[in-house]
């Protein structure tokens, strides 16, 4: 039970540092390519195509070799040293040329980490605890927690000090993160073992996970245009306080968190379909009147609808693909996390709509993909139990 407990602790050592540099670095990224690199609007929404396309490949051939028993503590290093590096790189103001051919490779490869933690900790709650659902979802929670701090803090320092000092700060939690990783996470050979043996002849893509998977595209795709143009259309086209965006991610990652907890009681009666689509009905409405409100207190009140969203669909769409693929936990988590990652790059080319002279286009269209997403997301068989 002792060997247990630590793990358990170090679980959430890694889900709130991981989490924690994320939730600098991320929300500024645009903010960062448009007044220190001085990117259009058109090459910040190439930048945001251009690297979850990596991404994407990087994160799912991750979670293929890794659910065929190579190491995840080991993925989880090499991740974060690319955290590091990351860093570095933006600390150089590099060209637009470093900026593809490095900085972007080394960015998607230090977000494979977050994708292995929780397979891993899928993986031990399994087998040590009765309920993989409410360790899963507590994990979870704790990303919530770890962005409630981090955008006010990012704002901060690159408002009262520097993109520096920012950066500095986000390498250090990386380090931290790869070395609690490698020195502490179990290894769980005995069981990456017997799934490599067990999953073979496994057929991933069918009809119920392709559904899925591209409503997560969708959801996911309107979900990112938003959060990557936001900092700029408060600051630039509602002309709100610059320390505004971080207020608003900080009080939605905070209204997560006790949506997160209800949803592990909602998905055991209720089902995980219905817990999802909850939140993806609140997306619609968000998106619907955002581009109606302009005035700080109605955007700070509405952040209730985003974080609805991520508090039910983070957790539970991830637990469904895992549901879904019982056999194949780091292939169930690449599969939700390359779902998110699609959206991403779609999201990205529907930055460059801001081009027309303002945001709110991209607003109205993502709640037409939210609703599409909605259709497609009834269509999903649902698992038969939740463990």
């Amino acid at each position: 039970m002792h060997k247990i407990k630590d793990y358990r602790i170090i679980y959430i050592i890694m889900c709130l540092l991981i989490p924690t540099a994320a939730s600098y670095l991320n929300p500024i990224i645009s903010l960062y390519l448009s007044e220190v690199l001085h990117f259009t609007s058109q090459k910040i929404a190439l930048t945001f195509i251009v690297t979850p396309v990596i991404l994407v490949l990087v994160v799912f051939l991750c979670g293929k070799i890794s659910d065929k028993g190579f190491s995840r503590r080991r993925i989880i290093l090499i991740s974060a040293i690319f955290g590091v590096i990351t860093n570095f790189i933006f600390m150089s103001e590099p060209s637009e040329l470093t900026l593809f051919l490095a900085l972007v490779p080394c960015y998607a490869l230090s977000q494979v980490a977050f994708s292995q933690i929780f397979a891993s900790a899928r993986e031990y709650s399994v087998q040590y605890m009765t309920s993989s659902l409410g360790f899963t979802t507590f994990l979870r929670s704790l990303a919530s927690v770890a962005w409630v701090a981090g955008p006010p803090i990012s704002y901060f320092l690159i408002t009262n000090v520097s993109y520096d000092a920012l950066f500095i700060l986000c390498a250090s939690v990386y380090s931290t993160a790869g070395i609690t990783a490698i020195t502490m996470l179990p290894e769980m050979k005995d069981i990456a073992k017997a799934n490599s043996r067990s999953v073979e002849g496994i057929k991933i893509f069918n009809q119920n996970i392709i559904t899925l998977f591209v409503s997560t595209v969708l959801m996911y795709t309107a979900f990112s245009s938003y959060l990557n143009t936001m900092p700029l259309y408060l600051i630039y086209e509602l002309n709100l306080d610059k320390d505004v965006p971080g207020y608003m991610f900080s009080l939605s990652a905070f209204l997560e968190i006790p949506i997160m907890m209800l949803c592990i009681r909602f998905a055991k009666k209720a089902g995980l379909k219905k817990v999802i689509a909850s939140g993806v009905i609140c997306q619609l409405v968000y998106l619907t009147v955002l581009p109606h409100i302009n005035t700080t207190v109605q955007i700070l009140i509405s952040s209730i609808l985003p974080a609805m969203f991520i508090g039910t669909v983070s957790t539970m769409g991830m637990v469904l693909f895992q549901e879904l693929l019982p056999k194949l936990p780091g292939q169930a988590t690449s599969l939700f996390l390359n779902g998110c990652t699609s959206g991403i790059i779609i999201g990205g080319a529907v930055i460059g709509l801001s081009e027309t002279g303002h945001y709110k286009v991209i607003y109205y269209l993502g709640s037409i993909l939210t609703l599409i997403a909605l259709a497609l997301l009834y269509k999903v068989r649902k698992p038969e139990e939740i463990r």
